[in-house]
């Protein structure tokens, strides 16, 4: 039966990788808004495609300037196509990502083509065809220890509401499954305050932190920045605009205790979920 179940699923990711669209915007030399051609191309695109569901958008740079700069070039535009790309009511997938690569691809001889943005995207019946993993009996996954403040703690958007710029707060029992960055069932309340407090306060702006324990390598930061992208994806897909989210994996490097922690408390207290404010 797991055989058969598996080949049904590789069945299921070959048919969407197959049936998986792709739609280009343009933009000129250090811009990032679209090119009037493209722009126009863009919105007719929005208009005819209302049922489409976007799985993921990427940006491009060409080779000038600098490589950091052309990240976050890129990133800009990303976030002009994803912006036009919500308003205009346009589904995202569940697991829906984004990239800002750069120049760091196989640049093209044609500059012009490098200053793009790609959309992915599923025709609404083949998205509609490829449905979770099926979950079969209990669920066994080894979860990561729970910190349990000492002292009850103000909700959330109390600690908002008197924060300042530049702030850092934590977020007690955002837990994830151990090793992954799949949050449990449980700690959906409080994901659904953290968009409230967000909804509430539409000029807040955060930075979402991840942060691990118990690993000496400072410089692994692999699975803490894929816990701060699954909250921050969270947030982006329930509406939360992308100019106001960002995020960052720290792994190990900014422990509450010593590594390597002498309690499973002091685990569980540097596996931690934060966010810094931005702008309020």
């Amino acid at each position: 039966m797991r055989k058969i179940l598996t080949f049904l699923g590789v069945c299921l990711f070959a048919i969407q990788l197959s049936a998986q669209e792709k739609f280009e915007v343009f933009f000129d030399f250090n811009k990032d808004f679209p090119t009037k051609t493209s722009g126009e191309k863009l919105q007719a695109w929005l208009t005819k495609n209302r049922a489409v569901t976007v799985t993921a958008i990427t940006g491009f740079c060409d080779s000038v300037d600098v490589n950091d700069y052309n990240k976050d070039l890129a990133m800009r535009r990303v976030k002009s196509v994803l912006g036009a790309i919500q308003n205009s009511g346009i589904a995202v997938a569940d697991n829906f990502k984004v990239a800002a690569i750069g120049e760091d691809f196989d640049l093209s001889a044609d500059a012009a083509k490098n200053r793009r943005v790609d959309v992915f995207f599923l025709q609404s019946e083949i998205a509609a065809s490829v449905a979770p993993e099926e979950k079969i009996g209990a669920d066994t996954r080894k979860r990561d220890e729970i910190f349990e403040p000492k002292i009850p703690e103000p909700s959330l958007e109390s600690k908002l509401g008197m924060a300042k710029i530049g702030d850092v707060i934590q977020i007690h029992n955002i837990n994830f499954y151990f090793n992954s960055e799949i949050v449990v069932p449980e700690s959906e309340p409080k994901l659904i305050e953290l968009y409230q407090a967000m909804l509430h306060k539409p000029s807040l702006s955060i930075e979402i932190h991840g942060h691990i324990c118990c690993n000496p390598d400072v410089r692994d930061t692999k699975l803490s920045y894929r816990r701060a992208k699954f909250i921050f994806n969270y947030l982006l897909k329930k509406g939360i605009p992308l100019n106001r989210l960002a995020y960052k994996g720290f792994g190990s490097g900014r422990p509450i205790y010593k590594i390597p922690e002498k309690t499973r408390d002091e685990m569980a207290a540097n596996r931690r979920v934060e966010i810094k404010i931005v702008r309020i």
